[in-house]
Formats: structure tokens, sequence, C-alpha cells
């Protein structure tokens, strides 16, 4: 029962977010049902959710390896608690994310771009970082709720640049003003050479 109210609570929350619309298609991606989302929709409104998903910070477009086009990259809804979501209920939405999405981080893409940052950095951070982490960021609430954590260093980009290194992950995004916003190109890692790289990057900053 408990499950249950949260659940509602939960999609409550993301309607608050999203809209009605917005929060089902992002649920029903959540729990795995990402092929209903077309069932649902048209294939127009479809757009505009997925277009407004991202600019909220839901979803990222990838472009895998070999290929010229992007197509989404669900992200973790973990930035909700800047926006005093109650705890139990990004738990709820988290424990979702990593049941059916966290694969998702497995995969090999040549590009990243994303309007939002915030909810993977601290779904990384609460759910990946094991010893430390280095951050360079710019957002003034990132950097507040990402200093809380213990064996977290940030630093305060001087640009328009993020990039960290989350134990085992690595990211680097750079800004590309666009006609509704600035968007991020980048990527998300697991190679080696990059954590040393983006290490040596973040204390060089540092001075």
């Amino acid at each position: 029962m408990e499950d249950r109210i949260i659940e509602r609570a939960a999609q409550q929350a993301l309607s608050e977010m999203v809209g009605y619309d917005g929060a089902r298609a992002y649920y029903l991606m959540l729990s795995g049902r990402a092929s209903e989302v077309k069932e649902k929709f048209s294939y127009s409104k479809s757009y505009r959710l997925m277009k407004d998903l991202f600019v909220k910070g839901l979803l990222a477009k990838v472009k895998p390896d070999g290929k010229d086009f992007f197509s989404y990259f669900l992200l973790p809804p973990s930035h909700l608690c800047l926006f005093g979501i109650d705890d139990k209920i990004i738990e709820f939405l988290e424990g979702l994310y990593i049941k059916n999405c966290f694969h998702i981080f497995k995969t090999e893409f040549s590009q990243i771009m994303l309007r939002d940052e915030r909810g993977m950095v601290l779904f990384l951070l609460k759910h990946c970082m094991k010893e430390y982490a280095k951050l360079l960021i710019r957002c003034p609430d990132l950097r507040r709720v990402a200093k809380r954590f213990s064996n977290v260093k940030v630093v305060v980009s001087p640009n328009g640049k993020k990039c960290g290194l989350i134990d085992r992950f690595s990211f680097d995004f750079h800004e590309i003003p666009g006609r509704d916003g600035c968007d991020y190109v980048g990527f998300i890692s697991e190679d080696k050479k990059y954590l040393e790289i983006i290490d040596r990057e973040i204390d060089e900053i540092k001075g």
C-alpha cells in the first residue's frame, strides 16, 4: 500500500514539473515501457513531449558510435531535490531508474547533448561514488548540494564548461548557445585516459 501511495505521489510531482502528459511519458520510460509512449501519443505530440523533457533535464540526446543521428537518452530524476520534492519520492523514482535504465550508462556513445546536467551528476554522486569525485561546475544549487557529499571537491567553472570525475565515470560538456537556451555537448566515459585528462584539467583551473 505504501509503495502505491509513493508511486502516485511521484507521478503527481512529475506532473507539477513537466505537465500531465510529460509525466506520463517520462514515467512510462522510467518503468521500462518506452514503446508505450508511441502507442499513447501521436508522433507530433511525442516530439513536443520529448523536447520539453529535454529542456527540463529529464532527457539527453545521444549519438551512437558510427551513426550520424541523435536519439534520446533517459536521465535520472535526482535533481528533483532542488525543487523541494520529498526524498522518499526521489528514492522511489531513482529505484526505477536503477532497475530499468541504468544500463544505458554502459552504452558507447560518440556524443551526448543535454540542457541540464544536475540530475545526472547528483545520481552518479549518490549511487556510483564510492571513493571520491571532482567537479568543475557553475550552477550554484548543484555546487551547494554536491558539497554535502564527503570526498567531493567542487571547483567553480570560469566559463560554460562542465566536467568532472566520479569514481570510474568522467564527463565533459561544452556550451553551445542556441535560440531557446544553451545546450551542452560532450561525453560520459569510463575510459581511464579521460579520467586522467579531466583530473589534471580541474587541478590546473584550481591552481
